[in-house]
């Protein structure tokens, strides 16, 4: 199997099948592994990235470890096992839910811009200023629900590769609820703003 980088493309081939995955160079080696693994199924923990004769380092960035326009990257590994699969997919069912999540509140971060910019005036600022406190109210909520999910489930230590990625979707869950909290504050900014002027 064979990766080439071109640009900020990196090109996955794996017998007659061509992935495309877009990556910066200055990425990690753990990130484009992880890029690897959801477009050929082949486990983080089981894949071996082989640069010049060389195994790439997780540490290193694609950058750092000499990899260029052009650069060709063997993998070598085999793909998750059934037990493993079927928690793979639990995981990536709630990597989908929290994509769907993150989109509603990009969305909310936008309408809060356009607040503060001053684009609405008087009552229709003070109904809309409700309305979104009420969306990032529910927003906090289902970030946590995913939490709670992704914490119910039960994966083997010997599932390196589905524990890596359970962890990998609560470290961007804690993010998300960061972002979450900071859209909150603004709102609760413009709220009492709005109430003394």
């Amino acid at each position: 199997m064979l990766a080439e980088s071109n640009g900020q493309r990196t090109h996955v081939n794996g017998g007659a099948k061509k992935h495309v995955i877009e990556l910066d160079l200055a990425s990690s080696v753990e990130d484009f592994a992880a890029l690897v693994e959801r477009a050929t199924d082949v486990p983080v923990a089981s894949q071996k990235l082989i640069f010049k004769g060389k195994t790439l380092q997780s540490v290193n960035t694609l950058e750092a470890s000499g990899v260029c326009d052009g650069s060709k990257i063997m993998l070598i590994g085999r793909k998750h096992a059934a037990e493993e699969e079927m928690q793979m997919k639990e995981v990536e069912k709630v990597e989908k839910e929290v994509d769907v999540a993150e989109k509603q509140l990009l969305e909310l971060g936008k309408e809060i811009d356009g607040i503060e910019k001053g684009w609405l005036e008087g009552m229709q600022k003070r109904e809309a200023l409700g309305k979104l406190s009420k969306r990032a109210a529910v927003a906090t909520e289902q970030f946590m629900r995913r939490l709670v999910k992704l914490d119910a489930l039960e994966i083997g230590a010997e599932h390196k590769s589905a524990r890596l990625r359970r962890k990998s979707l609560v470290v961007r869950l804690q993010k998300l609820l960061q972002k979450c909290d900071q859209g909150e504050e603004r709102l609760q900014r413009l709220l009492s703003n709005d109430g003394s002027s």
